[in-house]
């Protein structure tokens, strides 16, 4: 049967944060929740889907996360504009140590060593 006002709002409300959040459904779950974090279902298998999903090429495509949100491209400084855009509005970062090492490389520490690295 038909739709009453609180399903509709709900699905509009629903489809407003996919269009600004992107289609992961535990992304969008945790927007919600207060002081943030994951659902409390969500294994670790899960979670771990999800961040590949989310960290993938195309997860902003046609979202606002990918316009107003998320990362400013264009910029030899985007990872330090991007990170302080997100602290400016309300998002929180968390310092993840591994036991085994996640990324090995060097990346550049002042914007003298990025020009330089740009030129390469």
């Amino acid at each position: 049967e038909g739709m009453d006002n609180n399903d509709k709002e709900l699905l509009m409300s629903h489809m407003n944060f996919e269009k600004k959040f992107g289609q992961s459904a535990i992304f969008v779950t945790s927007t919600l929740m207060e002081e943030g974090g994951v659902p409390p279902s969500s294994s670790p298998a899960a979670l771990l889907k999800e961040a590949i999903h989310v960290i993938s090429c195309g997860y902003e495509d046609k979202t606002e996360w990918g316009l107003e949100l998320g990362w400013i491209y264009g910029s030899i400084t985007e990872d330090i504009l991007t990170g302080f855009k997100m602290h400016c509005r309300g998002w929180r970062s968390i310092y993840c140590m591994p036991k085994r090492a996640a990324f090995k490389g060097s990346a550049p520490i002042n914007l003298s060593d990025r020009l330089n690295q740009v030129l390469r």
